[in-house]
């Protein structure tokens, strides 16, 4: 498995891996521990998995985007 890097947060490869990762995660959170001693092969995710993933994924991409992409604003805005 490869390290994730911010600067390759739209690589195709590093998407991949990540839906990869957050899919595990939430299967994690919501699957049975019974049932996951049965080595079943992996399925579709339910409408809860998904509405926790979509929910995930924006909130990752609210911490990957810039406060502020005018750093004018910063200077004008807080005067020293």
């Amino acid at each position: 498995m490869e390290i994730l890097h911010p600067e390759d947060k739209n690589s195709k490869e590093s998407s991949s891996v990540m839906d990869t990762l957050m899919n595990t995660a939430i299967r994690a959170e919501y699957s049975s521990p019974l049932l996951s001693l049965h080595m079943s092969p992996p399925s579709e995710l339910n409408e809860a998995e998904r509405a926790k993933l979509e929910e995930l994924t924006e909130a990752n991409k609210g911490l990957l985007a810039p406060l502020c992409e005018d750093y004018n604003f910063k200077v004008s805005s807080f005067p020293e």
